[in-house]
C-alpha cells in the first residue's frame, strides 16, 4: 500500500502527525537561541594593574614581566598577550574554547598570590573574564529630570553603586564602566602667607597630615575567656577632623591645620568630559562574557533600565537613556530573513 493510500484511509492519523510537527516546529523556533554570527572568540581572562604616575617602561619592568613569569605557567593558557601603559598594566590570557573559566580564574588568582616585590603604591591586580579591549554591547546615559538642578557631574558614585552594579547583574555582563562624572575628596587649601608666617614649610605640613591619617593595629586583649582586637582609627572622616590636627612650628607654637588652611569637601579635577546633546551627562557602558548570547544579556539590560527608571532613579530626579545597541543590527537582520520567508511562501 502506498503511502497516499495510507493517508487516505487514517486521516485522522496524519492530521495529528502534522499537527504535532507544527507543534515541535513553533517550540522549536521559539526556543532556539539566536544569534548573528556563531561564538567564535576563546575565552578570555584579563589581569589589570594601576600602579599611578609610572611610566610604560616602569610598568613593564616592575610588574608585567613579574607577573607573565608565573602566569605562563598557567594550566590551559594558549596565548597570553601583555600591554604596558602610562599607570597601568594589563595581561591577557587566552584559553581553549570549552575551558572551564571558573577552575581557570582560581588558577590565575592563585599565580598572581605569587608575585612578589611589586611596587607598594600598585594597587592589587584585577582579574576578569573580560578583554577589556572588546566593544561594548550598549551605551547609556545618565541625566538629570526637569527640576533638578543639582550638577550631573556629582553623580558619579551615585553611578557607580546603584546603576553600574545593576547592570552587572544582570546574566551574561562581565563588566560595567562609568565615563564622566566627578569623584567627591577632601580638600585642603592652603594659605602660603600663614603657612610661612609660622615658619613652616610645605613637606612639614603634608607630613603632619599623613602621620595622623593612619588606621594601625594596637595588638590584642585577652580579658578571661575573650580576647578583644584593638585598632586605633585616626582616618579622617569631617573637615572639621582635618582642622583640628596640631602642627608644630619653628619656634615650639602650636597651632593647627585651621590657623593656616581651609578643609572643605570637594570634587576631583574631571579627566573625561561627556556631553550628550550639548549638556553634561554621565555614560555607562556594558561588556558581556564571552560565550554568552547577546540578546538575551541585551533583554536583561532593558529589563534592568526600566526598573532603575521606574524606582531609584525616579526618587533621585535622575534617568537613564540607551543611546547605543548593538542588538538593532542583529534584530533587523532576522526580520529581513522573516520577510523574505513570507515572500517566498506567497510564491
Amino acid at each position: 500500500m502506498s503511502l497516499i493510500s495510507i493517508s487516505l484511509h487514517r486521516q485522522v492519523g496524519v492530521t495529528v502527525g502534522v499537527l504535532l510537527v507544527v507543534l515541535f516546529g513553533i517550540i522549536s523556533l521559539i526556543r532556539t537561541p539566536i544569534q548573528l554570527t556563531p561564538e567564535v572568540a576563546r575565552p578570555e581572562i584579563t589581569v589589570s594593574t594601576i600602579w599611578s604616575g609610572a611610566s610604560p617602561e616602569e610598568v613593564e619592568k616592575e610588574i608585567i614581566q613579574r607577573q607573565e613569569d608565573q602566569l605562563k605557567g598557567v594550566e590551559g593558557v594558549l596565548e597570553m598577550k601583555s600591554e604596558s601603559l602610562d599607570s597601568e598594566g594589563r595581561i591577557v590570557l587566552a584559553f581553549q574554547s570549552g575551558a572551564d573559566m571558573d577552575s581557570a580564574l582560581l588558577k590565575v588568582s592563585n599565580r598572581l598570590n605569587q608575585v612578589r616585590d611589586l611596587p607598594l603604591d600598585a594597587e592589587r591586580p584585577v582579574i576578569s573574564t573580560v578583554n577589556t579591549q572588546d566593544q561594548p554591547i550598549a551605551w547609556f546615559i545618565l541625566k538629570p529630570l526637569p527640576g533638578n538642578d543639582t550638577p550631573i557631574y556629582t553623580y558619579r558614585l551615585f553611578a557607580e553603586d546603584y546603576i553600574k552594579s545593576r547592570f552587572e547583574r544582570v546574566p551574561g555582563v562581565a563588566q560595567s564602566n562609568v565615563r564622566g562624572g566627578q569623584d567627591r575628596e577632601m580638600q585642603v587649601v592652603i594659605d602660603p602667607g600663614k603657612l610661612s608666617g609660622y615658619g613652616l614649610t610645605l613637606q612639614e605640613f603634608i607630613r603632619a597630615l599623613d602621620a595622623d591619617n593612619v588606621n594601625i593595629s594596637a595588638g590584642n586583649l585577652d580579658e578571661g575567656k575573650r580576647r578583644y582586637i584593638v585598632r586605633t582609627l585616626a582616618k579622617y572622616e569631617a573637615p572639621e577632623q582635618v582642622e583640628a590636627v596640631a602642627l608644630q612650628t619653628a619656634t615650639g607654637e602650636r597651632i593647627f591645620v585651621g590657623d593656616v588652611a581651609e578643609v572643605r569637601f570637594g570634587y576631583t579635577r574631571a579627566d573625561i568630559s561627556v556631553r550628550q546633546n550639548g549638556e553634561p551627562a554621565i555614560a555607562l557602558n556594558v561588556l558581556r562574557e564571552s560565550g554568552s548570547n547577546v540578546l538575551e544579556v541585551m533583554a536583561g539590560l532593558k529589563e534592568a533600565l526600566q526598573e532603575l527608571n521606574a524606582g531609584i532613579l525616579k526618587n533621585r530626579g535622575l534617568f537613564v537613556i540607551q543611546v547605543y545597541d548593538e542588538t538593532n543590527y542583529i534584530n533587523s537582520s532576522i526580520h529581513l530573513v522573516q520577510q523574505n520567508l513570507w515572500v517566498g511562501l506567497d510564491f
